[in-house]
């Protein structure tokens, strides 16, 4: 996922176990909570090194806790028919 637009970190704090792991490995993009040990998003899309880092500690974090979604791509649009577009229905698109 490394280059291109910038991806948006995601975290769940209901599925954080406080591990810490994600500050040791991107400090700079994560932090834990003072009150509970968990995970506080710090860069919401991290670019270069940080996105590295972030996409590291995503990969390693022992909960699953921590998601990059890619940008949508500008360029792509859905296929219509798939999602019941003007070739659905009856007499359409056959």
């Amino acid at each position: 996922m490394s280059g291109g637009s910038p991806a948006k970190v995601s975290v769940d704090t209901g599925t954080c176990i406080g591990s810490g792991q994600c500050v040791r490995l991107a400090p700079a993009v994560f932090a834990q909570r003072d009150e509970d040990g968990l995970v506080a998003l710090l860069v919401a899309r991290p670019v270069g090194p940080q996105r590295q880092d972030a996409e590291t500690a995503a990969a390693l974090c022992p909960s699953g806790a921590i998601r990059l979604v890619p940008p949508p791509d500008a360029g792509s649009r859905p296929d219509v028919r798939r999602f019941g577009g003007p070739t659905a229905g009856p007499g359409r698109g056959r």
